[in-house]
């Protein structure tokens, strides 16, 4: 939990130092919790992970669409009662972000875009907890560094102050086999995630 801390705040911070920059129109936070889930074939019905989730976004405005990179961080795996997997990543969405109507007070959007997670630490709890390059037969051992998905979701602004507070809901799907092997066993990333976070307009 630590080392998601970190992530998330350096996550954040590095965001909200390169917007003005890079002249974007927004920035904003967000922090909430994934629901996450390997998908196995053949199928081993695993029991999903609940953790936290956070970052930072920028999006750059071309009329009422815009483009919305953001640097999360994000745990994903499995909870079992053997044992816990726990996967992080820092994710690197890129979504367009359509608002749905043009109110001053309350405006609904959609987002959607390629997602691509870049693992930085895994760990296995059993009766200890270990890195997974030391726990053996607990954790996959080869494993992808980089997991690519597809996010898709929507949310809510609520004017507040001098930006807006967001609601907001994701699923996110893997399409990488994030094992590294030549057998035809696979495992592959989703989550669902939900954030409550803040945005502040640049060019007012």
């Amino acid at each position: 939990m630590r080392r998601i801390s970190i992530a998330f705040a350096a996550c954040t911070a590095l965001l909200l130092a390169t917007a003005p920059a890079l002249d974007a129109q927004t920035i904003g936070f967000k922090l909430g919790a994934s629901m996450s889930k390997i998908v196995t074939d053949p199928d081993s019905d695993l029991d999903g992970l609940t953790a936290f989730a956070g970052g930072g976004f920028i999006r750059f405005g071309f009329g009422r669409i815009g483009i919305q990179p953001e640097l999360l961080t994000i745990t994903k795996g499995q909870d079992e009662d053997l044992g816990k997997l726990e996967l992080e990543y820092i994710e690197v969405p890129v979504l367009v972000h359509l608002p749905l109507t043009m109110g001053s007070t309350f405006s609904p959007y959609v987002i959607a875009g390629p997602a691509f997670g870049f693992e930085v630490g895994c760990q296995v709890e059993t009766t200890t907890e270990d890195d997974c390059d030391d726990a053996g037969t607990a954790a996959p051992q080869d494993r992808k560094s980089i997991d690519v998905g597809i996010t898709a979701g929507g949310g809510l602004a609520f004017a507040m102050g001098p930006g807006a507070l967001l609601l907001e809901a994701r699923y996110n799907w893997g399409l990488t086999n994030i094992l590294d092997t030549d057998t035809d066993a696979s495992m592959k990333n989703r989550y669902a995630a939900f954030f409550v976070g803040y945005e502040i307009p640049l060019s007012r």
